[in-house]
């Protein structure tokens, strides 16, 4: 007679101490429930399946859930690649009803980009840009100003592809074009590819504004 159950899967035994050593993917998903990257990867779960937060939503669900593990690597990759802007990305998924296992795939990201920065302001890309270059400055013990010519290039270029650093401070200002001079063949075509996706509407709307506040705050 089988009198023991794994309060995990259901499984069940008829001795104790087998039940103890049992192990199964539910029993692992439950004590790794603190991990950063699953406590977020529950958050992201409820807010899609309850973007109102009106219902009452257990872990133990989500740990039955066989989404499960696509909403824990979306959290890695969002962790990952320290996004600026997670949450606006998260909302234009589910706006967009794009499938869960699409969601850390660098096109479907790229698509959400390009929309962002085209609406985006100068004064909030340039925010952004700074507070990046701080934190660049802090890690390297140096003046953030100093990005423009010092920072890895290969970092740069990823920058701009996440949508860290926007075509306002590349293409809008003396010491961002500059920048882009250090740039290999390989980086610029990336940097190119971007424009091109963007449009001329984003071009057009640097090229008519007044600059001088943005160059003056670089140098």
């Amino acid at each position: 007679m089988q009198k023991h159950k794994c309060d995990f899967c259901g499984k069940k035994f008829s001795k104790e101490q087998t039940l103890i050593v049992h192990s199964c993917i539910y029993k692992q998903r439950h004590f790794d429930k603190d991990k950063p990257e699953v406590l977020y990867a529950f958050t992201l779960y409820k807010k899609a399946i309850d973007p109102t937060g009106s219902k009452k939503v257990t872990y133990e669900k989500f740990t039955h859930n066989k989404l499960y593990t696509s909403f824990l690597k979306f959290s890695n990759w969002l962790r990952e690649n320290k996004l600026y802007n997670a949450n606006d990305y998260v909302d234009w998924l589910l706006k967009n009803s794009i499938i869960i296992s699409n969601w850390n795939k660098e096109s479907i990201y790229q698509q959400y980009i390009y929309q962002s920065l085209q609406n985006e302001t100068v004064e909030r890309s340039v925010e952004r840009f700074v507070l990046l270059a701080q934190q660049w400055a802090e890690e390297n013990n140096t003046q953030w100003q100093n990005i423009f010519q010092n920072s890895n290039t290969n970092w740069l270029c990823h920058k701009i592809q996440m949508g860290q650093i926007s075509p306002w401070i590349y293409l809008g200002t003396d010491k961002g074009q500059m920048m882009l001079q250090r740039f290999n063949q390989e980086q610029l075509a990336i940097v190119i590819n971007l424009i091109e996706n963007l449009g001329n509407k984003l071009s057009n709307k640097i090229k008519k504004e007044d600059k001088t506040w943005i160059n003056n705050l670089f140098t």
